[in-house]
């Protein structure tokens, strides 16, 4: 196995169940990859393609997988620590939600595959939050429930699990594909991510969707939360927010690794605007906050 990230350690395991003997081999640790610093939110087809290159057999292999591990990550959701939880999410508007949609789709330029309609039984329906009762500024809000990954658990729980199966993991770094020479296996499974645009030169991997920034983790905040550009989640290991101010065209094709502190900052004053706003009409209307039973603050 190449790569130690997420995936790299998740098909790790699988194939050790099914009763291989696995090394990994990766230049980063697996709590120093990029996808331990993904947002943690359970989002299956989430432009992982366009939706122009997706085939029919393509779209029943995911729908069937993406049951399946949604069904096998409820087992870790029962754990103290909590490396996989229930949290709530809030969508909020300022206008009704079809022409809400329809900005969002408009900002998709690309079409990327959306099939998340076929795992409707995945998180609970989406009950709309009634004014009186809702401690947010916007004229519409809606409560679900959604799976978070607190990835800074979770991935040395899934790395604990394959190094007990006998599994091994071994710093190497590959900068071409000569370089897979060092590994002594016959049978190689890639799980690089983005790493394979430049170790294979597979240019149909394209960056996407921007930076995101953190915030320190508050222990009393759990939830996530949708509102026009701005995206938020909290974790066990800090606050994603996430600004992203063309939808899902933003960062299209920017390999850039450098942080962006005005986009950064931007998130970050729309974060504060509207815990401002919220702040205000639960003071005027203390009932509010108490309606949806969590701190939201």
């Amino acid at each position: 196995m190449i790569g130690a990230g997420a995936i790299g350690i998740t098909t790790a395991l699988t194939l050790q169940r099914a009763g291989f003997i696995v090394s990994i081999y990766a230049q980063d640790p697996p709590l120093q990859t990029r996808s331990a610093r993904a947002t943690g939110s359970w989002t299956p087809d989430s432009r992982i393609a366009l939706g122009e290159a997706v085939s029919v057999r393509f779209e029943d292999a995911w729908r069937r997988l993406a049951s399946e591990t949604f069904a096998a990550f409820q087992a870790y959701t029962s754990m103290t620590s909590r490396p996989v939880e229930w949290v709530d999410r809030f969508v909020l508007s300022d206008t009704q939600p079809d022409p809400q949609r329809a900005e969002f789709d408009r900002r998709d330029s690309h079409g990327f595959f959306k099939c998340s309609l076929h795992l409707a039984n995945s998180s609970p329906l989406m009950s709309f939050i009634p004014r009186d009762q809702s401690p947010f500024p916007t004229p519409y809000a809606w409560r679900s429930r959604s799976l978070t990954f607190n990835l800074g658990v979770l991935i040395p729980l899934l790395l604990e699990e394959f190094q007990r199966a006998g599994g091994r993991l071994e710093a190497c770094t590959f900068r071409t594909p000569a370089d897979l020479s060092k590994i002594r296996e016959r049978l190689i499974a890639n799980c690089t991510g983005w790493g394979a645009r430049h170790l294979f030169g597979d240019k149909s991997l394209t960056p996407i969707r921007g930076q995101i920034a953190w915030l320190p983790a508050q222990t009393n905040l759990r939830y996530g939360l949708l509102y026009g550009d701005l995206r938020i989640v909290c974790r066990q290991d800090g606050i994603v927010v996430q600004h992203s101010r063309e939808g899902d065209d933003t960062g299209w094709n920017d390999a850039s690794e450098t942080p962006d502190a005005e986009e950064a900052t931007a998130g970050l004053k729309a974060l504060a605007t509207l815990q401002a706003s919220m702040k205000e009409r639960t003071r005027k209307v203390p009932m509010l906050r108490r309606a949806l039973n969590a701190d939201i603050f």
